[in-house]
């Protein structure tokens, strides 16, 4: 899922850092166009096993799937991260 102005994206993952349940994480890009080191979100969330995130059409909240329930967090949480 990525922030429509291309400002950074955010995505699941198993192997980062190595573990066997999906995680969350978020890239910015910077000013010459090169993405950061991915960062883990799951501090923010409560570090539950995750997937299918997406946000809202309006930004201002990110909407995930953990333990078979869908949550939602304010978007700022990712913002928080940069």
């Amino acid at each position: 899922m990525h922030r429509p102005d291309g400002s950074y994206v955010i995505f699941d993952s198993e192997t980062r850092p190595r573990r066997s349940a999906c995680r969350l994480f978020t890239s910015f890009r910077d000013e010459g166009g090169s993405w950061a080191e991915p960062a883990h979100i799951g501090g923010v969330l409560g570090d539950p096993p995750v997937a299918l995130v997406r946000t809202a059409a309006d930004e201002k909240c990110v909407f995930f799937k953990a333990d078979s329930d869908v949550y939602w967090v304010d978007a700022s949480v990712i913002e928080a991260l940069r």
